[in-house]
This record gives C-alpha cells, structure tokens and sequence, in this order.
C-alpha cells in the first residue's frame, strides 16, 4: 500500500507546491514546460513563493560525471548516442515493466535554453506509458514538465536520492480518489543541485513506477 496522503499540491509549468511551502521546481519563475499529454491545462494554477528542493548527494544515486558541452538537440535511437548529444550523463532504466521505448530518446531544451538540456524517453504500449525526463539545467530551473494538480502520496528512496510519488487525485471535491488504481503518477527527485529527474506513468501501478526508477542505472 502507498503511504497516507500527506497533502495537496498545485503546479504550474514544471512547479509544485505542498501546503508547507516546498517547492519541486519554478515554473512561477518563468519555466515555460511542457504539458504532460492527457492532462487538461486547466488544472495548472500559479502557486506561491516556493522553498528549496531537498536533494541528495548519495554517490550511489548520482550518474557518473561527463564533460561540459553544448548540447545537440534532436531524437536518438540509443541512450549512448543521446547521451553525447546531451552532453551530460543520462541515466538509462533497465525494467521498463515490458513497455517498449516509442519515439526514440528525445534531446531537447527547457524554456527555450539552448545551453542546457531536457532529455526524455518514453516506453509505452496502448494506454501504458511509463516516461523519464531528465535534465542538468541549474536552479532555479527543475524538472521540465506540467504536472497540474496533484496530491503528494509519499516518499521513497530511489537509489539513494529522496523521491516524492505524486498523484492526479484527490486534490478537490469529485476529483478520482487517491486509492489504487490512479490514472495519473508522478515520482520527481534530485541528485545534488543541477541533476532533475521525474517519472511519469499513465495506468501504470505504483509499484511499477518505483521499479521503473530504481532500475535506473548510468548510461556507459
């Protein structure tokens, strides 16, 4: 079972914000992010002034470290080849819950940053998706994704880092419950301070999520 419902949160371009202030990214700063399919824009409000992300600084969690460089932004059939086009060390899963990778491995920029890069795969089969998106851009920048309105369901650890599992539920009357099956979860973390990671998974159980992240493994 996934630990009590802690609190609700709104987000707004790649923001979130729980009742305490804590914020998992700056979209309120000018982030303009990209939406995550399916989900209606409607549900993103601006939220308040928001805290620092706790972040882990675990060796085991963080990816071994790449030379700086301009990255090249296009779409990669393998994780090697997206990894020299981002210029820094991606993190590769290797339990896709038997969802194949569609569309390749996309190399791309957040708020139009040329100088950092957004990097995200997606496996997915039918209505299952499970997606990784991954960038090195520096605070205040985060992940590079909409979450919308969601409620913090928990914390795990994920290879060492401190990660929150999100949900699309229970955030105002009538909206899905927060109880299995949750068409919509989020697990977002950092490793140090320039290092952002978030799993997205659509009719994907939260057990399969966890798996998903915690396979996550250095790309050679």
């Amino acid at each position: 079972m996934i630990n009590q419902v802690v609190s609700s949160v709104r987000v707004s371009g790649s923001a979130l914000a729980t009742a305490s202030a804590i914020c998992l990214g700056l979209a309120c700063l000018g982030c303009a992010a990209k939406p995550i399919a399916g989900r209606s824009a409607a549900a993103s409000q601006p939220v308040s002034t928001p805290a620092a992300v706790p972040t882990s600084t675990a060796p085991s969690a963080s990816p071994a470290a790449s030379p700086a460089a301009s990255p090249t932004f296009g779409t990669f059939s393998s994780w090697t080849a997206a990894q020299l086009a981002a210029g820094f060390a991606l993190l590769q899963p290797a339990s896709t819950s038997g969802l194949p990778l569609n569309g390749g491995i996309q190399v791309g920029s957040c708020a139009g940053d040329s100088a950092y890069a957004d990097v995200v795969a997606t496996y997915e089969s039918g209505s299952n998706q499970l997606t990784i998106d991954q960038t090195d851009e520096p605070p205040p920048q985060v992940v590079c994704s909409n979450i919308g309105a969601a409620t913090t369901l928990g914390t795990y650890n994920v290879n060492g880092a401190q990660a929150q599992l999100l949900g699309a539920c229970g955030t105002s009357p009538g909206m899905t419950p927060c109880s299995p099956p949750i068409q919509w979860l989020f697990l977002v973390w950092t490793i140090g301070s320039d290092r952002h990671y978030q799993v997205t998974a659509h009719n994907e159980s939260q057990a399969h999520v966890l798996v998903f992240a915690q396979s996550l493994s250095a790309v050679s």
